[in-house]
């Protein structure tokens, strides 16, 4: 038996165990009811200012990430519409966009008028990855930006014009310049004798640009290695009083590739066997690709390889569609052993007009596959993917009946082709989806619904897409642009308003 002692000390030591447990419960209690701090781990959901849910961590410790259900990725965070330019009286040009690896922006755009092509100004807008940080826009001499990149902290310009008192748009000669936004420096001449409207392509090289440069005039391959000035100089096509299209983009080891469309000289023939569509099926792009819209082009698809510092070959048969048909959109993206390429397609059936999506890889032969449904018309392809990787496809497709679009889109499979077409939603029939994707395998498609900016995120983790955000205010959108840079970040640009029109940014964060 304990002695009087000992059954003191057992009834404190009760005492002791018993405090301690009602301590440690409540402080457990407490715990949870306090908000996270940083550095925990754990963080309450927040919205950004344009109304998009930003999700916090789920599973915040050993019970929660036991018990929570698995969750999809969150779709990141759109930070609140900006003015880059604007607003102006005359017509905005539509946007092109450079991003670097810190999320640093520039857009690229200027005005225009239809009753007076002259007047055309260029001006490009900077902002950077903190929305408190003000955006500083300049306006440029030159008629019109064809192409821009950004080189760390370096902002290379190609821009088009013409001889003042000409009187006429642009362009007639294009010019190259280096510098900053507030500083852009001085544009020298690299090409002269263009005649008419012009699109370009800046594609960042090893060492250097190659710099495309589609005209009435032909296509010509330039190499730049400072964004300063030009080092050589060669036509790949010559004159063609309609021009087609070209697009350009990385090839693997450092170097480029440019295809564009051309007559077709001789009985046209698909190189390869056209195959039906699968439940999926689809065509890749990367974010420093160029693609180009201009009017229904040429039955031929040529192209050519540019080693690095280097102008490119001699050009090569891609692809020639059926006699009959015309090429209306076409674009390209880097692959593991090449490039893809995707284009679509237009025809008559009798009285019914047809329009398709097909791709082909420019490394195994051209094979043309097509892509979209036979039910629809398919308007505008645009490719996204990582710099070895295709990730995505996205295309306008309209029902013909109805009169109604949306815009479908296909992920590229890991072992290979495209997987299964999915609808990500309706969009408005007088603009064409973009993608854009992100060196880490995130990816974005960005559409026009109802004069809003809409976007899906295709997460690198995930298999599909989320949920499209609006990250517009208002209607009156047009004229989407959308780039990832060297980094995670991402930044849309667009068009709004009709009357006094403005040049609205906003940056995505994964």
């Amino acid at each position: 038996m304990r002695g009087p002692a000992g059954l003191v000390r057992a009834v404190v030591s009760g005492f002791v165990i018993l405090a301690a447990v009602v301590l440690l419960c409540a402080s457990g209690l407490l715990a949870s009811a306090r908000p996270a701090r940083a550095g925990t781990g754990a963080r309450t959901p927040r919205t950004d200012g344009a109304g998009v849910r930003r999700p916090g961590r789920v599973g915040a410790g050993p019970v929660a990430d036991h018990l929570a259900a698995p969750v999809p990725p969150p779709p990141g965070t759109w930070t609140a519409p900006r003015i880059a330019l604007g607003p102006v009286t005359a017509a905005l040009i539509a946007p092109q966009i450079s991003v670097d690896a810190a999320g640093d922006w520039v857009d690229a755009s200027g005005t225009t008028a239809a009753n007076a092509p002259a007047a055309a100004r260029a001006a490009i807008a900077e902002g950077g990855p903190d929305p408190r940080t003000p955006i500083h826009s300049v306006s440029l001499v030159a008629q019109q930006v064809l192409s821009a990149g950004l080189e760390g902290r370096r902002l290379v310009l190609l821009a088009g014009t013409s001889p003042a008192g000409a009187g006429t748009g642009c362009c007639s000669s294009a010019e190259l310049g280096a510098g900053t936004v507030t500083a852009p420096g001085a544009l020298r001449p690299v090409l002269s004798g263009l005649e008419g409207p012009t699109t370009a392509a800046l594609v960042p090289v090893r060492g250097g640009w190659l710099i495309g440069v589609d005209n009435q005039a032909g296509i010509t391959a330039l190499v730049s290695r400072t964004g300063a000035g030009v080092t050589a100089s060669k036509l790949l096509a010559g004159s063609n009083p309609t021009p087609g299209l070209m697009a350009a983009g990385p090839w693997p080891g450092g170097g480029a590739v440019i295809v564009w469309t051309a007559p077709d000289t001789a009985a046209a023939t698909v190189t390869g066997t056209t195959t039906t569509p699968s439940p999926g099926g689809a065509a890749a792009g990367t974010s420093t690709a160029a693609s180009g819209y201009d009017q229904p082009a040429d039955g031929r698809i040529e192209f050519a390889l540019a080693g690095v510092g280097r102008l490119p070959g001699a050009p090569r048969l891609a692809v020639s569609v059926p006699p009959g048909r015309e090429i209306d959109a076409l674009t390209v993206t880097p692959s593991a052993t090449g490039a893809l390429i995707a284009w679509t397609e237009s025809w008559f059936a009798g009285a019914r007009y047809r329009s398709a999506v097909f791709w082909a890889s420019l490394a195994r032969g051209a094979r043309a596959h097509l892509l979209s449904s036979p039910a629809t018309a398919a308007v505008g392809v645009s490719l996204a993917g990582q710099p070895r990787r295709p990730e995505l496809v996205a295309w306008q497709a309209c029902r013909v009946g109805p009169g109604t679009c949306t815009t479908d889109a296909a992920l590229w499979r890991r072992g290979g082709g495209w997987g299964h077409v999915r609808v990500l939603g309706p969009d408005d029939p007088t603009g064409f989806p973009v993608a854009s994707a992100a060196t880490d395998g995130n990816a974005l498609v960005g559409w026009i619904a109802g004069g809003r900016v809409r976007v899906a995120v295709h997460r690198a983790t995930s298999s599909g897409f989320s949920t499209a955000a609006t990250i517009s205010r208002g209607s009156g959108a047009s004229a989407l642009a959308l780039r990832f840079g060297a980094g995670p970040e991402a930044v849309a640009a667009w068009v709004q308003g009709t009357d006094r029109e403005r040049l609205m940014s906003a940056l995505w964060e994964p």
